[in-house]
Parts: structure tokens; C-alpha cells; sequence
């Protein structure tokens, strides 16, 4: 019991240290940070037309403007319930060789691309802080959706928060694995549904419900020790209704972004393996934190393993209250 105190400890330690500098850096809404989205379609051999995507953030855009060595003209922008679209002619006098987006390394989202050539088959990739500038004549080194769902997983920090209290709920290994794997399950099997529009829901009652599934994850964890305060199910069948809500929240994000009609399996697909592995990313630094911590924990004292449970539960009902409260008053 004293271990498992140790690693909640832990745990305790690392979400501190993980919403000090996400929550810090994103604001405290909890909601990932979606990326724009450019779509380049080859009219001519020297013409292109360029949509660009960019969502809208508690009302807000972040005004980028992307570049290439082609004349731009734009020729009109709409307002979406959740983005700004704006259209752009691009006459170029030769070849399409690169594209920017900059003040893109100014902040925390990336760019989808999406590149229609005539005659050949489209190509995705993206542009990120730390690269916000592509040579169209390299090729794409990473696929784009892989990298994509990865840092979805990462930055959507509601979903961090919940990973982080399942970690914290079953520190056993063998435990987590299959509690992770029944959550996977869930949220590949919804997120597959909604992405190809077998199911759809509005996202503000689902962004709303996956924070109050953070709530009571919480509170599940500050029940007392017994024989009778176990959950009404078993913890794999309550991880795997959760993770059908998830689901829903990650194919909210990806359909800001849209799937490119050619290769639609496999964008999906590796956009899953990017959520898989942001979320194993996370369980794996909570469990090497756990056991870094339990070397130097001791002295602390045990009743630190329940710092997470309300910290991360006062947080998820902020966001709760919030979306609900948006939804009611704010949403069209």
C-alpha cells in the first residue's frame, strides 16, 4: 500500500509539473490546440488555388497568413462557426517549389498541408513552430497525420489529464495495460465512426461530457479504501465507456482538419498510431516519474497521493462548468 502511495505520489508530481506549463501556456479551457489547415490544388501548369484554414480559439484566430514564391491575390474569406476561411489565386512563373506560414513559430499550433497536383496524387504534410517553412522538392520525412495525432494526444490536455488519473487509479503494470488497452479500443472505434460520418454529435455537449468523465474519474480516486467502494463496473468496462466519449473529442479535432479524399484508411490510421503513442508517451513518463520519485518521496509523507484527484478534478470541473455554460449561452 505504502508503494502504491509512493507512485501516486508521483504521479501527483508530474501532473503539477505538466499543468504548470500546459495550462500556462494554452489557457485554462483544457481544449487542444487545433491545427490550420492549407489546401493547395493545381488549376494550370502555373496557377493554384490555396484555401486556408485556421480554427478559432474562444472567439479568436491567430491571423496567419501563409507565403510561397508565388503572386497572391486573395479572393475572399468566410467565417465559420469555429474557423476562418480565406481563399487565395496563386500564379507562380514556374514551378510550386516552396511554401511558409510565417509567425507560425510564434505559437503552439502546426499546419496541415494538403498538395493537389495535376495528374498526381496528393501529398499531405505539415508545418510546425519549429519549422514553418517547406521545400516542396524534399518530400514529407514524417506523415503528417502520425505527427499530427501525436501532439493532439499531447496538447490536448484534457485527455492528459485523464490518462494521468488512470495511471495514478492502477499503478500495477499489468493492471494499466489492460485498462489503456480497453480505453484505445473505445476511442479508435468512435473516432474511426465519426471521422467517416457514421456518427456525428455536436462537439460542444462531447468537449463538455469528457471533462465531467475527468471529474468522475476523480472522484472514483478519492473514494475510501473497502470491499464495498469499488466502482459499479468493472474498471476496464468504465475505461472503455469513457473511451468511446474520447473518441469523439479526437474526431472533433480531426475533422477541423478533414481527411484527404485518396488515402482516407491510412491518414486515419496514422493518426491513430499518433494518439497511441502520445498516450503511451504519457504513461510512460508518469511511470519513470513514480519511480524516480519513490527513491525520494518518503520524507514527504503519504498523504501527497491525494494531491492529483483534486487537482485534476477542481480543474476538469472548471472546464465542465465552462463548456456548459458555453454551450447555453454562447454556441449558435
Amino acid at each position: 500500500m505504502w508503494k502504491i502511495a509512493v507512485k501516486r505520489s508521483a504521479v501527483a508530481l508530474y501532473g503539477a509539473l505538466l499543468l504548470a506549463g500546459l495550462l500556462g501556456s494554452v489557457g485554462a479551457s483544457g481544449h487542444e490546440i487545433r491545427p490550420a489547415h492549407l489546401e493547395l490544388t493545381q488549376l494550370t501548369g502555373t496557377e493554384w488555388r490555396l484555401r486556408f484554414r485556421q480554427p478559432q480559439m474562444m472567439g479568436r484566430a491567430l491571423a496567419l497568413e501563409p507565403e510561397s514564391n508565388c503572386a497572391q491575390e486573395r479572393l475572399g474569406t468566410t467565417l465559420a462557426v469555429d474557423a476562418v476561411e480565406t481563399e487565395y489565386r496563386l500564379s507562380c512563373a514556374g514551378p510550386l517549389t516552396w511554401l511558409a506560414m510565417p509567425g507560425l513559430e510564434k505559437t503552439l499550433a502546426d499546419a496541415m498541408v494538403t498538395l493537389i497536383p495535376l495528374g498526381d496524387a496528393p501529398q499531405q504534410f505539415g508545418l510546425s513552430p519549429r519549422g514553418p517553412r517547406k521545400d516542396l522538392r524534399e518530400g514529407a520525412a514524417v506523415p503528417a497525420y502520425l505527427k499530427l495525432g501525436v501532439e493532439h494526444l499531447l496538447f490536448g490536455i484534457d485527455h492528459v489529464c485523464f490518462v494521468l488519473l488512470l495511471v495514478y487509479l492502477y499503478p500495477r503494470l499489468r493492471q494499466l495495460l489492460g485498462i489503456v488497452t480497453s480505453f484505445t479500443l473505445a476511442h479508435s472505434l468512435t473516432l474511426a465512426l465519426a471521422s467517416l460520418e457514421f456518427l456525428t454529435l455536436p462537439s460542444g455537449p462531447v468537449e463538455a461530457l469528457i471533462a465531467l468523465s475527468i471529474v468522475l474519474l476523480a472522484r472514483e480516486a478519492l473514494r475510501p479504501p473497502g470491499p464495498t467502494s469499488g466502482p459499479a463496473l468493472a474498471p476496464w468496462k468504465l475505461c472503455f465507456a469513457f473511451g468511446l466519449l474520447h473518441g469523439l473529442g479526437f474526431a472533433g479535432a480531426l475533422a477541423s482538419l478533414g481527411l484527404p479524399a485518396e488515402g482516407t484508411f491510412w491518414a486515419l490510421a496514422l493518426f491513430n498510431i499518433g494518439l497511441e503513442l502520445g498516450q503511451l508517451g504519457v504513461v510512460a513518463l508518469a511511470l519513470l516519474a513514480a519511480k524516480a520519485f519513490a527513491h525520494v518521496g518518503q520524507p514527504l509523507g503519504s498523504g501527497l497521493h491525494r494531491v492529483p484527484p483534486y487537482a485534476l478534478g477542481s480543474v476538469a470541473a472548471y472546464w465542465f462548468i465552462d463548456r456548459s455554460v458555453a454551450i447555453l449561452f454562447y454556441t449558435p
